[in-house]
Protein backbone atom coordinates (compact mmCIF):
# COMPACT_ATOMS: atom_id res chain seq x y z
CA UNK A 1 0.00 0.00 0.00
CA UNK A 2 1.51 3.19 -1.31
CA UNK A 3 0.55 6.74 -0.49
CA UNK A 4 0.67 9.07 -3.15
CA UNK A 5 0.72 12.85 -3.11
CA UNK A 6 -0.58 15.26 -5.55
CA UNK A 7 1.26 18.50 -6.29
CA UNK A 8 -1.44 20.39 -4.83
CA UNK A 9 -1.56 18.63 -1.45
CA UNK A 10 2.78 19.02 -1.38
CA UNK A 11 1.54 22.43 -1.82
CA UNK A 12 -0.72 22.60 0.49
CA UNK A 13 1.45 21.24 3.25
CA UNK A 14 4.36 23.51 2.16
CA UNK A 15 1.81 26.80 2.61
CA UNK A 16 0.37 25.42 5.68
CA UNK A 17 4.04 24.83 7.37
CA UNK A 18 5.61 27.96 6.21
CA UNK A 19 2.37 29.49 7.85
CA UNK A 20 3.28 28.21 11.06
CA UNK A 21 6.49 29.27 10.44
CA UNK A 22 5.78 33.18 10.02
CA UNK A 23 3.33 32.78 12.94
CA UNK A 24 5.86 31.27 15.40
CA UNK A 25 8.47 34.27 14.15
CA UNK A 26 5.98 36.92 14.40
CA UNK A 27 4.65 36.16 18.22
CA UNK A 28 8.60 36.15 19.29
CA UNK A 29 9.75 39.24 17.97
CA UNK A 30 6.62 40.57 19.73
CA UNK A 31 7.32 39.51 22.58
CA UNK A 32 10.42 41.14 22.64
CA UNK A 33 8.98 44.32 21.63
CA UNK A 34 6.84 44.30 24.58
CA UNK A 35 9.31 44.19 27.26
CA UNK A 36 11.29 46.71 25.74
CA UNK A 37 7.92 48.97 25.71
CA UNK A 38 7.16 47.53 30.12
CA UNK A 39 10.99 48.69 30.83
CA UNK A 40 10.86 52.22 29.19
CA UNK A 41 7.40 52.67 31.04
CA UNK A 42 8.97 51.82 34.30
CA UNK A 43 11.22 54.84 33.76
CA UNK A 44 8.72 57.52 33.22
CA UNK A 45 5.82 59.09 34.71
CA UNK A 46 2.78 59.75 33.47
CA UNK A 47 -0.49 62.40 35.23
CA UNK A 48 -3.71 62.82 33.20
CA UNK A 49 -6.19 64.96 34.71
CA UNK A 50 -9.03 66.01 32.26
CA UNK A 51 -7.73 65.78 29.56
CA UNK A 52 -4.15 67.64 30.13
CA UNK A 53 -1.32 65.10 30.22
CA UNK A 54 2.30 65.34 31.97
CA UNK A 55 5.23 63.06 31.55
CA UNK A 56 8.12 63.06 33.51
CA UNK A 57 11.25 61.07 33.59
CA UNK A 58 14.96 59.82 33.86
CA UNK A 59 16.24 58.51 30.77
CA UNK A 60 20.01 57.64 30.94
CA UNK A 61 20.58 59.81 33.73
CA UNK A 62 18.97 63.04 32.39
CA UNK A 63 15.44 64.16 33.79
CA UNK A 64 13.02 65.05 30.86
CA UNK A 65 9.84 66.49 31.11
CA UNK A 66 6.64 67.48 28.76
CA UNK A 67 3.07 68.01 29.08
CA UNK A 68 0.28 68.95 26.91
CA UNK A 69 -3.21 68.60 26.50
CA UNK A 70 -5.01 65.60 24.75
CA UNK A 71 -8.85 65.94 23.49
CA UNK A 72 -9.51 62.26 23.49
CA UNK A 73 -7.65 61.71 26.53
CA UNK A 74 -7.22 57.86 27.78
CA UNK A 75 -6.15 56.21 30.94
CA UNK A 76 -3.62 54.33 29.16
CA UNK A 77 -0.13 55.87 29.97
CA UNK A 78 2.29 53.99 27.48
CA UNK A 79 0.81 56.06 24.63
CA UNK A 80 2.53 59.01 26.27
CA UNK A 81 6.01 60.13 26.00
CA UNK A 82 8.17 63.08 25.52
CA UNK A 83 10.07 64.21 22.40
CA UNK A 84 12.08 67.23 23.69
CA UNK A 85 9.93 69.42 25.33
CA UNK A 86 6.80 68.51 23.03
CA UNK A 87 4.30 65.81 24.31
CA UNK A 88 4.27 62.65 21.78
CA UNK A 89 0.55 60.83 21.49
CA UNK A 90 1.69 57.47 19.64
CA UNK A 91 -2.17 55.72 19.02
Amino acid sequence: MTIEITKAEYKTVFGLCFLFFICLLTTSCSGGVSKFEEENDSRKNVTVEKGFVKVTGKDDGTEYECSGFDPNFTTDPSIYSCDGNELVINR
